[in-house]
């Protein structure tokens, strides 16, 4: 059993939410019901950092007609990032697939890290996906949960579609769970759906967004939801 984790975006003092994925590791090896010892990788990639994010954001606050246009910057801020992070994954599962042909795996990831399993999920072959035992996402930006609150990555592709990451997990069922903070802008839980109002007038999800970088931000508080986490994960490779 390999655990995979992703980092978010590099928030204030270097935080990135590593600290979420360590404390569902340690979750995970608690609900361990084998002899046998997991191995880790956290990825190296390098993320965006949210005052950058904010910074982009914060030209809508000044003029919400920027908005399109801030969506192709937001696009192009997360590209390579998101692009280098999902090729990490899959190296590193083609070279544990390597050393041992029957390895599973768990994958865990906290804002932009959840967005970036998001992409690999959808875009790696059948084959690989068949060793992926279970998925737990915290901060989604690519969340979805209809009326009552989107991502912001998935708000920002009505104006640039290939944001948008559409449709379910290919053939994955009940091995992925994700999870929102109420009021957590970066995935939206409990923002009314739309980044402007009916009159044009830049709404609270996105102005919350612009100042996600200080520390009482609900997208920094996950450390409650690790432990569903990492029970989760456990439930998936160590059925009781």
């Amino acid at each position: 059993m390999h655990f995979i984790g992703v980092h978010g975006m590099v928030g204030k003092g270097g935080r990135d939410g590593s600290e979420f994925i360590d404390a569902t590791w340690k979750e995970f090896q608690q609900n361990r019901t084998t002899s046998i010892e997991p191995t880790k990788y956290n990825l190296t990639y390098n993320s965006v950092h949210l005052s950058d994010l904010s910074e982009i954001l914060g030209e809508v606050i000044k003029d919400p007609r920027t908005l399109k246009g801030t969506a192709v910057a937001v696009k192009g801020l997360f590209d390579s990032s998101n692009g280098a992070g999902v090729s990490e994954i899959g190296l590193n599962i083609a070279e544990t697939l390597q050393s041992c042909a029957d390895t599973q795996f768990v994958l865990v990831g906290y804002s932009q890290g959840a967005w970036v399993i998001d992409k690999f999920l959808r875009s790696t072959r059948p084959q690989v996906l068949n060793h992926i035992a279970g998925v737990a996402l915290y901060g989604d930006p690519q969340w979805d949960n209809g009326r009552n609150g989107r991502g912001i990555a998935r708000q920002l592709s009505r104006y640039i579609s290939t944001l948008r990451l559409g449709g379910d997990y290919p053939g994955f069922g009940d091995r992925i769970q994700s999870w929102c903070a109420a009021r957590d802008p970066v995935c939206g839980e409990g923002y009314r759906p739309g980044l402007l109002s009916a009159g044009q007038e830049v709404g609270p999800q996105l102005r919350d967004a612009v100042g996600c970088d200080k520390p009482a931000c609900p997208h920094n508080s996950y450390s409650g939801v690790t432990t569903k986490g990492g029970e989760f994960l456990g439930r998936k490779v160590y059925p009781k």
